[in-house]
């Protein structure tokens, strides 16, 4: 419940500045920036993947049993955060440069594509681990499950369709920048259909009467307004953040990591280090470090720092809540389910 408010909040703030065709400033979307990515934990969230891997047992037996050894995990792990590391202290400094605005809209889009998914990834996923959570819980007949097999493939052909109407939305800003409307309203009936097809989906579901999944799926209605109102992207990043939060904290309770002070420090210290490389990453916050840091080469590696944690929680993140794999299924799983 606390997670559908957020969004329904920035539903009903994103209506009011549309009516008012009120654009934003550049200041006031720098705060609403700083307030979703920072206090509604959208930045601060990936610490709780390398919390888990770290300190959870379960998720230790995972990674040594899913590589026959830890450091077969790690290796690859770290090739991906040096490349992004790379890019963003590195390729994408020198393209601003030279002015080479081609390559460095394709890079910018390329990563805005991998953080949207992520979003809508981590939806779909908790949407269709909450069917396996349920059946669980209700004795559901042969009949039953054929039905929520069947709702459950349209359930998975929306989110694609909706995800791949994001990326053509994405490339189409980018080629035709002067068509905004018209990108505008192509993504709004695309993205509409789909969010309006997962909702009937979840009141099609036998339980529906018996569970909050219909709920669960309100939380989709920022996604076809995106393209119209910034208030709506920071709505879906701001309850993304603090529905992590959530998962994390269920995910703790279960495990068996000991409940020690110890660990309770090394969780803050990491929090009060990311957010000191997120405000050098964040605008509102930059021009404050570039007062007591006269090396404008620390304040990038500490951005870029930022920058490739986050792209490394993308990907770890595909990884840890991948059920189809039986290994996680029988490792993570059990910390999501009652």
């Amino acid at each position: 419940m606390l997670n559908l408010c957020i969004p329904l909040v920035f539903f009903i703030l994103t209506l009011v500045q549309l009516a008012f065709h009120h654009r934003m400033t550049n200041t006031e979307h720098h705060i609403g920036s700083f307030i979703v990515k920072i206090l509604f934990l959208n930045h601060v969230h990936i610490i709780f993947t390398f919390w888990m891997l770290a300190t959870f047992p379960e998720m230790k037996s995972w990674l040594v049993q899913r590589r026959q050894g830890l450091w077969r995990s790690v290796l690859p792990w770290t090739g991906i955060f040096l490349f992004f590391f790379v890019l963003f202290s590195v390729v994408q400094p020198h393209l601003r440069h030279i002015g080479d605005k081609n390559y460095l809209g394709v890079i910018t889009t390329a990563l805005l594509i991998i953080s949207f998914h992520h979003v809508y990834a981590q939806s779909r996923g908790l949407s269709l681990l909450y069917n396996r959570m349920v059946e669980k819980r209700f004795s559901l007949t042969a009949q039953e499950k054929q039905k929520v097999f069947s709702l459950e493939k349209w359930e998975r052909g929306f989110y694609t369709t909706l995800i791949g109407s994001q990326i053509v939305w994405i490339f189409m800003k980018l080629c035709f920048p002067h068509e905004r409307k018209i990108e505008a309203a192509v993504f709004l009936a695309i993205a509409s259909v789909c969010v309006g097809g997962i909702f009937f989906c979840c009141r099609r579901y036998p339980y529906a009467d018996r569970s909050n999944k219909t709920l669960y799926s309100l939380r989709l209605i920022l996604f076809p307004l995106w393209p119209m109102s910034s208030l709506a992207v920071f709505g879906a990043l701001a309850f993304h953040g603090v529905e992590y939060l959530l998962v994390f904290l269920k995910m703790y309770g279960k495990s068996e990591v000991p409940k020690q002070n110890k660990y309770i420090a090394w969780y803050i210290g990491s929090i009060i280090l990311l957010l000191s490389l997120s405000f050098a990453r964040h605008d509102l916050l930059g021009f404050l470090y570039s007062k007591y840091i006269s090396s404008r080469g620390l304040l990038t590696v500490m951005a870029s720092l930022a920058g490739a944690l986050s792209f490394l929680h993308y990907y770890l993140d595909g990884v840890i809540f991948k059920m189809r794999d039986s290994l996680t299924r029988e490792k993570v799983a059990p910390l999501l389910f009652d």
